[in-house]
């Protein structure tokens, strides 16, 4: 039985170790742009998020005001034990308000810095991906020019030797006539002229 299991656990392994380089290079080239998608998804999320607080903070200002008046109008009616009641409920409201406004305040300036954080965050991967793919079309191009370049430099070459291996009509005169003299003036020829 654990023969069976260590055999599964190799060829699971071979198949990972098999996985094709140019797979690892496209999931390289599409992550910029995977990672800037959720980035704006990101954004869009903390936008939501800013706004909601931010329609918070009127609404809270909106009551404060209101508080405001109630405490000014329970002022006025403050010698009575009613009116007493309703100032000192007027007065936390507002306690109470003006603490939650200046923690949405915070959060609302925590949430928009957030959001300017996330927008360039989703900038950065969007140029990322930009570039990789300007950097892939230009290697590709690049690669394509020396392939191209490569088989002509061949053909010169192989012209090159043709026309060298052909001997020429004085060389064909010079192998009728050959002597041992002949072929030292030519490797003097050589030295001297190297």
């Amino acid at each position: 039985m654990r023969r069976k299991k260590s055999a599964k656990r190799s060829t699971m392994q071979q198949n990972v170790n098999k996985k094709q380089p140019q797979a690892t290079e496209k999931d390289f080239f599409d992550l910029p742009a995977k990672l800037a998608a959720q980035a704006g998804k990101e954004v869009a999320a903390l936008k939501r998020n800013e706004t909601n607080l931010l329609s918070s903070l009127k609404k809270a200002t909106a009551q404060l005001k209101k508080a405001d008046a109630q405490m000014k109008a329970a002022g006025k009616t403050k010698n009575s034990s009613s009116g007493k009641k309703q100032f000192l409920a007027a007065k936390k409201m507002m306690a109470d308000l003006s603490k939650s406004i200046t923690t949405l305040t915070k959060d609302l300036k925590a949430a928009s810095y957030a959001v300017v954080s996330a927008d360039q965050k989703q900038s950065k991967m969007l140029a990322l991906s930009k570039m990789l793919a300007k950097f892939d079309k230009d290697w590709s191009k690049q690669s394509k020019m020396k392939t191209k370049t490569k088989p002509a430099a061949k053909k010169r070459k192989r012209k090159l030797a043709l026309v060298q291996s052909k001997p020429s009509t004085q060389d064909q005169s010079n192998v009728e006539n050959y002597s041992p003299e002949m072929e030292n003036d030519s490797l003097n020829q050589v030295a001297e002229s190297s």
